[in-house]
């Protein structure tokens, strides 16, 4: 965060020096727009700049200190097309500066790539200048932080796909293990059901045949009884017909 907020300082100051410093002294539209510029009302310093490049559409200065105001407006775009514009290939000041500043704009929009090359590009005209070492280091330390970062990501992504399907297929296997765990189960009640009925069945027919010996056995014991109590009836009746016929039971005959 510190080296983040020194490369913003060292690109801030930097920017603000050039636009000092590159001017036409003849054009008062660009002698105002940089005094808007120095001003902070950059929105006035480009409306003066774009007035002076009626007069010197193709300046190399005008497309820098334009380049400058749509760095400070955060118009990063902007400010790198006016930038490219800039370079001459025969000012090498002023070409190693505005490759610094579209560095600065590239990495202002995290395009780090192009950022390292652009300040790989101002080293090559200026190797000593200490602001371009520093935000090429901090350009490959965060590059390789985002390299690092979605090799992790992708690394995680593929674990946690791969412990989906591992949890998929476990799920899927302990799935089946219940399911034919029921089946087995069910096959299980199912037979002991079959046998149950079936001792109950057989339960039933043991009854019903002890039931029906014992309604056999109770009927011969009933008709012995009802034959003995015949017999001792017979006998009885028997007994009284013999009393009545040989017994004398007293009185005097009557001499008619």
């Amino acid at each position: 965060m510190n080296n983040l907020l020194s490369l913003l300082c060292i690109v801030l100051s930097f920017l603000c020096f050039i636009s000092w410093t590159w001017y036409n002294p003849f054009k008062s539209s660009a002698r105002e727009g940089n005094d808007f510029y120095r001003e902070g009302k950059y929105d006035e310093a480009l409306k003066k700049y774009t007035e002076a490049q009626v007069e010197d559409p193709d300046s190399s200065d005008l497309h820098y200190n334009m380049g400058n105001v749509f760095y400070k407006k955060e118009e990063y775009e902007k400010a790198m097309e006016e930038y490219k514009k800039s370079i001459t290939n025969s000012d090498k000041v002023l070409d190693q500066s505005s490759y610094y500043n579209m560095g600065n704009s590239y990495y202002k929009m995290d395009n780090l790539e192009d950022a390292i090359k652009s300040y790989i590009n101002a080293l090559k005209l200026n190797p000593h200048d200490e602001d371009s070492k520093f935000n090429l280091e901090m350009a490959r330390k965060k590059m390789k932080e985002q390299q690092e970062n979605s090799q992790k990501q992708q690394q995680n992504q593929q674990e946690n796909s791969q412990k989906q399907q591992q949890n998929q297929q476990e799920n899927s296997q302990k799935q089946q293990q219940n399911q034919q765990e029921n089946k087995e189960k069910q096959q299980q009640n199912q037979q002991e059901n079959r046998q149950k009925h079936q001792q109950n069945q057989q339960e039933n027919r043991q009854n019903q045949q002890q039931n029906q010996q014992n309604q056999d056995k109770m009927s011969e014991e009933e008709a012995r009884m009802i034959l003995k109590a015949l017999e001792k009836d017979e006998k009885q009746k028997m007994k009284e017909n013999f009393d009545k016929e040989g017994v004398y039971l007293g009185g005097v005959e009557k001499d008619w």
